[in-house]
């Protein structure tokens, strides 16, 4: 359903939203202020934007937008691709400044535009090693088989690895490290985002708790940021259960926000009030 925000004369309609996109309609041939901001649009809970209208007379405007993090405390890094009506697009990697968009020589003022909202690839200064084994000193053994690893890598990532391989742990004399309840396709996973940098669709709930237990923030985030744009009303309580049964607490609160933030229709889903 479409939202419309004043902003002084200046009509914004939004006319689809998902988790990571946000298409509106802008409208401000009819401001007439000097300069006028609009209100503040949130995509995915973790970036805001919000345009601003420069009129130096009646026939002469410009257009800006900048973006934000929306937490102080968020260390990933976003790419936002920004499509407006003339089918231009911008990427901008440097919030919290305005960026220049269009004036009336290159615009009309009116028309459709969309705002995606994406994390960056991570640089890969290990891939050479990924199908080393040679070099391999220990393995991560899941439920149903195993993957080769570097001690060193392993280490640079997370601080749990680096304390235990520092120690007298079993597992460091052994060479092996069970984790029980994890796939080996998960763990494959977990191997490609220290060594090339990718990151995945699928296996995610079983890749936080893999982060969260080895303190490894930066994947717990990017778990996080990807469960949350995945949240729908067909799997929300299936998301919930395991985040209360494993007490992924920042997971929780991710999926309650996406409720408060009319991205789910909560008043027709009454078994979700037991989590509020």
């Amino acid at each position: 359903m479409s939202k419309e925000t004043e902003m002084t004369g200046c009509g914004i309609t939004i006319i689809n939203r998902q988790s990571t996109v946000l298409e509106l309609f802008l409208n401000f041939v009819q401001t007439h202020e000097t300069t006028v901001v609009s209100p503040k649009f949130t995509i995915n809970g973790v970036i805001t934007f919000e345009f601003k209208v420069e009129r130096r007379d009646t026939d002469r405007f410009s257009l800006f937008v900048r973006f934000k993090k929306k937490r102080v405390n968020d260390k990933l890094d976003y790419g936002i691709k920004y499509t407006h009506w003339t089918e231009r697009e911008m990427k901008f990697n440097n919030p919290d400044i305005w960026h220049f968009v269009c004036s009336n020589g290159s615009c009309t003022g009116t028309g459709t535009i969309s705002v995606e909202v994406n994390l960056e690839t991570l640089s890969s200064p290990c891939a050479s090693l990924y199908e080393d084994t040679e070099l391999t000193d220990f393995k991560l053994l899941g439920d149903d088989g195993y993957v080769l690893l570097h001690k060193a890598i392993a280490a640079a990532y997370s601080p749990f690895f680096k304390n235990m391989f520092l120690g007298q742990w079993k597992e460091t004399t052994e060479g092996v490290i069970e984790v029980s309840g994890i796939s080996k396709a998960t763990l494959e996973h977990f191997k490609e985002y220290m060594y090339l940098g990718t990151f995945p669709d699928t296996c995610l709930t079983q890749l936080l708790l893999l982060a969260k237990f080895y303190m490894m923030e930066d994947l717990e985030s990017r778990c996080l940021f990807k469960l949350r744009s995945q949240v729908t009303k067909d799997n929300v309580f299936d998301l919930l259960e395991f985040a209360v049964t494993n007490k992924q607490t920042r997971l929780l609160y991710e999926i309650l926000d996406v409720a408060q933030q009319g991205d789910l229709k909560v008043d027709e889903l009454e078994e979700f009030q037991k989590y509020l």
